[in-house]
């Protein structure tokens, strides 16, 4: 039963969440109303789960552990990079397509 409303919180969270990513979808008001339920529902969130989180903030000292957090940290860093190479690239292209067309026309 416990683990229902743990699911039923999580799954709440989430829906608020895809709602939020356009803040002009329904309306300014709702963004901002709907932002400071997420709020709380995550401090609730803090607070059932608080077991867990006290749980792995001791298994911190574990070297596999430590070794898997760095390597998940890793893999962050190198998909965030990639995915700003790529838009600082496609902006570099625009900028460089401009560039080269002005200076064809003139």
């Amino acid at each position: 039963m416990k683990h229902t409303h743990k699911f039923i919180l999580d799954a709440v969270m989430a829906i608020i969440l895809v709602l939020l990513y356009k803040k002009l979808v329904i309306s300014l008001a709702f963004h901002e109303i709907t932002g400071l339920i997420l709020f709380v529902l995550f401090a609730v969130h803090l607070i059932v789960n608080r077991k867990w989180i006290r749980t792995v903030a001791l298994s911190l000292n574990n070297l596999l552990y430590r070794l898997k957090q760095k390597s998940a940290m890793l893999l962050i860093f190198c998909c965030s990079f990639a995915g700003f190479s790529q838009d600082s690239a496609a902006v570099c292209a625009r900028k460089w397509t401009h560039m080269t067309q002005r200076r064809c026309v003139s």
